[in-house]
C-alpha cells in the first residue's frame, strides 16, 4: 500500500515522505489537491492519502469527500496547523481515518497508518476506483441473468 501526502507546505510534505520513507514506505508527493487526484487516478496502488486541510484551491475536506465518493477504500489522514475544531469534525463526518494537528507527532501517525494497513489486510480489501467495482458487478449481473434464461428455458 502506498502512501500520498498531499500539502501546499513544501518543508511539510518533504519532511514527511522523507521520514516514512525511512521507514520503508513507498510515498508519493503533492502540492494540491487537484494534482492529488491526477496521481490517484493514475497510481492505483495508493491506499492512503494525508492530506493538509487548508490550501489554495481546493480544500483538503474537499479532497477528502472527492476521495470518499470515487475511491471509498483509500483512507484518508487529515493535517492541520490550526486547532480547528469545526475542520476536525467536518474531517471525521465526511469519512476521513483520523485527524493530526501541526507539528505532526510522527510516532501517532505511525501507528495509525499501520493499524490502516493492519485493517486492509484483514478485510482483504482492494486499492480500485468504485466504477470498477460497479462494472464487476455488472458483469456477474448480467451473467446470472444469462444464466436464470437459460436454466428456464431448459426447464421448459
Amino acid at each position: 500500500m502506498e502512501i500520498l501526502i498531499v500539502d501546499d507546505e513544501e518543508v511539510i510534505r518533504d519532511s514527511l515522505s522523507r521520514l516514512l520513507r525511512q521507514k520503508g514506505y513507498i510515498c508519493h508527493i503533492a502540492s494540491l489537491a487537484e494534482e492529488a487526484i491526477e496521481m490517484i487516478d493514475n497510481i492505483p496502488k495508493i491506499g492512503i492519502v494525508i492530506s493538509d486541510i487548508q490550501m489554495p484551491g481546493m480544500t483538503g475536506i474537499q479532497l477528502l469527500k472527492l476521495i470518499k465518493k470515487q475511491y471509498a477504500s483509500v483512507s484518508v489522514l487529515m493535517l492541520t496547523g490550526h486547532a480547528d475544531v469545526e475542520s476536525a469534525i467536518d474531517a471525521v463526518n465526511y469519512g476521513a481515518y483520523a485527524f493530526f494537528r501541526k507539528p505532526i507527532d510522527i510516532n501517532d501517525m505511525l501507528a495509525t497508518i499501520e493499524e490502516i494497513i493492519h485493517e486492509s489486510e484483514n478485510m482483504g480489501r482492494r486499492m480500485v476506483p468504485n466504477e470498477v467495482w460497479m462494472e464487476e458487478y455488472k458483469k456477474l449481473h448480467n451473467a446470472y441473468e444469462a444464466l436464470s434464461k437459460e436454466i428456464s428455458h431448459l426447464l421448459k
